[in-house]
This record gives C-alpha cells, structure tokens and sequence, in this order.
C-alpha cells in the first residue's frame, strides 16, 4: 500500500503482512534527498504495532512515545524510516529467526535528541528483547 505525503494522527496495529510505502521508500531515513514526509503519529502511543508476520515499513516518518513495537513475529522489514519517539524508537521482542522467517531494521534515521520520557539521558533507538539469531537477521 502506497501512502502519500501528509501527517496521519494514528495508532496503527497491523494484523495481517502488509506493505506499507510511504513517499521515502527507498531513501535511507538520514538523506538529505528525503522529500515531504508521510508521517504516522501516535501521539504519546505506540504510532505502529505490528501484530502479523510479513510487514513492512518503508520510507516513513514515525513518531510516537514508541514508534514501532512487534512481539514474535517474523518477516519483518522496518528500512528507510525517519523515526522520532519519546521512549523507544524500534522495539522486537521474542523473535526466533530462521531460514524463511527473517528480520531486517536497515537505514532508519533514529533521532535520540528528541526522546524525553527518561529526562536528559536518552533511552532507546532500537530495542532487541529475546531475538534469538538462525536465520536471516539484518541490522
């Protein structure tokens, strides 16, 4: 699915493998040639969570207090993302890769200036609890 530039005030669960495309996909989230943004924001929510094996997330803006969280699944590509949380930018937990069931964080532009919620000191950019690595996983 294609999502044009704009700024979308959502908390977004995704239950079933998805491609979402925003107007970056394919541009590093750091590049300067990034155009307008297509933006979710969720507020002092998580913006996107994913509860699907096969999602993916490209060239968007996220923000949120967390911008992504995925508990156990796989297939999953989060690439070429601009992301801004308060907490925890990326947050996989309880994902055994293997050959087939994969997971790629690549080329996300994680702003840790802007996390709050702990005070001055930053928290998390990109949060891996209980990945167990045999198979493909990219980061």
């Amino acid at each position: 699915m294609v999502i044009s530039a704009g700024t979308f005030n959502e908390n977004i669960i995704i239950n079933k493998a998805l491609t979402l495309l925003g107007a970056n996909q394919g541009v590093n989230g750091c590049s300067p040639a990034r155009v307008a943004e297509t933006t979710i924001d969720g507020g002092s929510g998580t913006a996107i969570t994913i509860a699907s094996n096969g999602v993916t997330l490209n060239g968007l803006e996220i923000t949120g207090n967390t911008a992504v969280a995925s508990s156990t699944y796989t297939n999953l590509t989060i690439i070429n993302n601009k992301v801004v949380a308060d907490a925890i930018g990326v947050n996989v937990a309880g994902v055994s890769t293997s050959p087939g069931n994969t997971l790629n964080v690549n080329d996300n532009c994680i702003d840790l200036t802007a996390q709050t919620i702990a005070g001055p000191t930053p928290t998390m950019g990109v949060l891996l609890a209980g990945v167990r690595r045999n198979g493909r996983c990219n980061f």
